[in-house]
């Protein structure tokens, strides 16, 4: 998600080295800590450790490598995630893919819906709590919701593929102020995002639902330890969306952890709070009341 960003990132692309000790691929039934490392801030590549990674030596315990690949003219981007076996003459910096996650750039959004669940109104943030109960003739707020789903492969040892549906509700604001700009009168407006919750459902084949779980957002500038809790995996991150620590994930439940790797990563990279706001544009002259007051002086 985040299309400008994603496109920008693609032409700095980082491959990572080939370490000098290749540990041997993740097999089902292997309970694993994998330890996920941003390699730039130009891109969507992530290094992959085992259990922890040593300061002043980045070959030490390098295990994977989630590669992120995507076209300017196309709305889907993938993710790969490779081992450091490059044996492919005509690929010499690609490693033998393991899984492959392939989700749509561009999601379905949908605002000012009708509510869907009994807790819709949940979780409402500190900020619009405060719009809420004091509404002002130049405040203007919605609800939207964004849906959007990843297909997952088995690409090295094969297999059925599987698909994660995702689904995040929240809440937009828009004050509209004047100020006055060289003795002119000037009509200027404020934009406020909130994503209160994260669902997701992993499903086989036959649309049988495998699994389902939810991040609960306690706001967007909260700085708090996030955690995703599944059946395949747990994820950690500390210092919240805005901080470049590494990832924690955690593989449990004897499946795949190739498979809950690249799951744990992708709900936790791009489907964050953050990337769904960048790629929401409300149209608020769809808000009631809003084209007769944004338009009246």
């Amino acid at each position: 998600m985040g299309c400008c960003v994603s496109t920008i990132k693609q032409f700095f692309q980082s491959t990572p080295s080939v370490p000098d000790e290749i540990i041997p691929d993740p097999v089902p039934g292997q309970n694993c800590h994998f330890v996920v490392k941003d390699l730039s801030i130009f891109n969507s590549d992530y290094g992959v450790y085992k259990d922890e990674i040593v300061s002043g030596d980045d070959d030490k315990n390098k295990w994977l490598f989630l590669n992120s690949e995507g076209k300017v003219d196309s709305k889907y981007y993938r993710i790969d995630l490779e081992n450091f076996k490059r044996m492919d003459p005509d690929h010499p910096k690609k490693g033998e893919v393991l899984w492959r996650c392939t989700y749509n750039e561009k999601p379905s959004y949908k605002q000012a819906y009708d509510g869907d669940s009994s807790s819709d109104d949940e979780g409402i943030g500190g900020f619009f709590s405060a719009v809420l109960a004091n509404p002002q003739r130049h405040t203007f707020h919605l609800k939207f919701k964004m849906e959007t789903g990843a297909l997952l492969e088995p690409i090295k040892y094969g297999g059925p593929p599987y698909t994660l549906r995702s689904k995040a509700k929240g809440y937009a604001t828009r004050r509209v102020y004047y100020e006055y700009v060289d003795g002119e009168r000037v009509k200027r407006y404020d934009d406020h995002y909130e994503v209160k919750k994260i669902k997701y459902k992993i499903k086989d084949t036959q649309e049988n639902t495998l699994d389902e779980f939810k991040l609960e957002v306690k706001g967007m500038e909260s700085r708090s330890d996030l955690h995703w809790a599944s059946n395949a995996f747990d994820v950690q991150k500390t210092g919240g969306f805005f901080k470049s620590n590494p990832m924690h994930v955690y593989t449990k439940g004897g499946g795949d952890p190739g498979l809950a790797l690249i799951m744990g990563h992708y709900v936790a990279t791009e489907l964050s709070p953050q990337e769904i706001v960048s790629d929401y544009h409300p149209d608020w002259y769809k808000t009631s009341g809003y084209y007769s007051d944004y338009e009246s002086d």
